[in-house]
């Protein structure tokens, strides 16, 4: 019926793109992981899902289908290598979207523009604890990241620095804005977001350096994610 696909494309178009979702399921004490994931809309209702779970080692990815009701519209999502299966509640009116499914500690969203005066956030303590060993204070927690276009500007730009352990002390001169050599990039598409760093470490008096990878995604301006060692386990980060 002509007047039932108009009223299909209003409904569709005003959440055609990405909806972000980055949630935590686990109930301990301990903050785990945001778990991320995108559900990417597109023409005729069809739905693109994708992400990573929790550690970095999980990936999902499915197709779904935007179903319209009589007051809100589903997507209902079912991914079985990754263990996954929720629904996306979205109001017909574009302005409100609900997981069900995923527990209580979930973040829903368009991914919009990173917020100015935006910072990268890890928990430093829980790092050290992922890694089995302390860090050196090095890592990127606070390090500011700026929106430009399509592209994240890490600490105004400024080139990347690096830790120099000589006679039993750090260089100081070498560090720099960003020591751990934080980078970030954006997908706009999708509100994606990864990258890497280095974290430091000292045994037997010597300098060891570890890749830290980074990925998440954005929802409502706040990036969401993960920086998880491969071996080792991962923690949260945020931006924000």
């Amino acid at each position: 019926d002509a007047a039932d696909k108009t009223v299909a494309a209003d409904v569709l178009g005003k959440w055609q793109g990405a909806v972000n979702v980055a949630w935590c399921s686990d109930a301990t004490e301990r903050v785990p992981p945001y778990q991320t994931l995108s559900v990417n809309i597109a023409k005729k209702g069809k739905a693109k899902v994708a992400g990573t779970l929790a550690g970095g080692k999980t990936k999902v990815s499915g197709n779904a289908v935007f179903l319209i009701g009589e007051t809100w519209c589903c997507v209902p999502v079912v991914a079985p290598k990754a263990n996954l299966a929720f629904v996306l509640w979205l109001a017909r009116d574009g302005r409100t979207a609900a997981v069900e499914g995923l527990g209580g500690n979930v973040v829903v969203g368009r991914p919009e523009a990173l917020a100015a005066g935006a910072r990268f956030h890890i928990d430093v303590a829980e790092f050290s604890s992922a890694m089995g060993q302390d860090v050196l204070p090095y890592l990127p927690d606070g390090i500011a990241v700026e929106q430009k276009g399509a592209k994240w500007i890490v600490a105004g730009g400024a080139k990347a620095g690096k830790v120099v352990y000589k006679n039993g002390e750090v260089d100081a001169s070498k560090l720099g804005e960003n020591p751990s050599g934080l980078k970030l990039t954006y997908k706009s598409k999708d509100g994606s977001f990864k990258g890497s760093f280095k974290a430091y470490t000292l045994t037997g008096g010597k300098l060891k350096a570890t890749t830290v990878n980074v990925s998440g995604f954005l929802v409502d301006g706040v990036g969401y994610g993960t920086a998880a060692v491969k071996g080792k386990g991962s923690v949260v980060v945020t931006v924000e």
